[in-house]
């Protein structure tokens, strides 16, 4: 038992090491373009159910987008909304010539779940020849149009994923931002050495040709993590995804307002997370069992296994410093070491939530 756990965290601490050595080494900044190139025109899509909380925000940030807006184009969608969301949408599209609102139809694609079903709707009313996706309850930099429409004129790729963080200064706030830019950080590594395997719907832009090619959300079946089944669809059928992590593309969501939200969310995630390649599996597992094999080690060997788990806190760190260094933020040591914390007891709940026989909840649509 404790050779397997000394296997456990080597393993661990190597996939750490390399993750920091990766970064350094393949990172793509998929720089800015000439300013004499013609940019492509856009569609920004916006899916809203019952967001009338974070739709002032999300719309005032919409208004500060640094895009030449006769090729821009605004597609706001209320998804059967029983709040003032549909009051909101409608007065900000009637002062902008170039939105249209689309009223959801429920269950019109019904092999789809009902953000999937919203989306499709919109993208078909669309007329950019790119579809730029985010969230009601996110606010976009005014770089963000022009970042993503850069990035696919510098690079052959027919969908790009963003990078996101999670707004807010408490503990928990900042637990959540670490773990975001975690998870984003090893897409990034991946995608950046040519494994590109998933993207994130609240910052992701899709070519809309190879949209349409593939079928859009209609056509790439039930998910309930829509935005991964895309890309994963687009990937099989020869396409390319890339990633654009940078600060001038950063967007900002709301943090989960308790562990009971956050592994709702989480539950949510692993359903689309087992999906994916052996290596991100392997990957999630070293980071999970990697908590019993130390402390394993800690009540064998005592100071031996608090080293070991303190070089694992320092290589984690360290990548992720790197991280938040490209977005332009910063954290410090307090919050690292109670990051590695909140992550034990994150990732173990996660994995007893999701075996747990219940509904997995997305705004009020529970799906099995």
């Amino acid at each position: 038992m404790i050779w397997l756990a000394i296997a456990v965290i080597s393993v661990l601490l190597v996939q750490d090491f390399l993750l920091y050595v990766l970064w350094n080494s393949y990172f793509k900044s998929h720089t800015s373009v000439q300013s004499k190139v013609v940019l492509p025109t856009l569609s920004v899509l916006v899916a809203c159910r019952n967001e009338a909380e974070n739709l002032p925000n999300c719309l005032k940030a919409l208004d500060g987008l640094q895009y030449p807006k006769e090729r821009m184009q605004f597609v706001m969608g209320n998804d059967n909304s029983s709040d003032a969301t549909l009051d909101q949408l409608s007065k900000w599209v009637s002062t902008k010539p170039n939105a249209v609102l689309v009223e959801v139809e429920e269950g019109l694609y019904p092999n789809t779940n009902g953000k999937a079903n919203a989306l499709h709707q919109m993208a078909i009313q669309a007329n950019g020849e790119i579809l730029l996706f985010t969230d009601a309850d996110c606010l976009v930099p005014p770089s963000w149009a022009q970042r993503m429409a850069e990035a696919f004129v510098s690079t052959d790729a027919a969908y790009i994923t963003g990078v996101t963080t999670v707004s807010g200064d408490s503990t928990w706030e900042n637990f959540q931002r670490l773990d975001w830019l975690m998870t984003l950080g090893i897409i990034k590594i991946l995608t950046d050495i040519g494994s590109s395997v998933t993207s994130m719907g609240n910052n992701m832009g899709i070519r809309t040709a190879a949209y349409l090619q593939v079928g859009g959300f209609a056509g790439i079946g039930f998910s309930l993590t829509e935005d991964l089944k895309m890309a994963q669809v687009l990937n099989q059928a020869g396409y390319k995804g890339e990633h654009l992590f940078s600060e001038g593309n950063l967007i900002i969501t709301k943090a989960q307002s308790d562990l009971n939200s956050l592994l709702s969310q989480r539950k949510r995630w692993m359903a689309g997370a087992m999906s994916l390649d052996l290596i991100w599996k392997v990957m999630m597992f070293f980071q999970v069992i990697f908590y019993p094999a130390i402390l394993i080690l800690i009540v064998q060997y005592g100071v031996v296994g608090i080293v070991g788990w303190m070089l694992k806190i320092f290589l984690q760190t360290a990548f992720m410093k790197l991280l938040l260094a490209k977005i332009g933020k910063k954290a410090d040591i307090r919050q690292f070491l109670g990051f590695e914390i909140y992550y034990m007891i994150v990732s173990w709940s996660t994995i007893v939530y999701y075996f747990w026989p219940s509904h997995t909840d997305w705004k009020g649509r529970k799906y099995p």
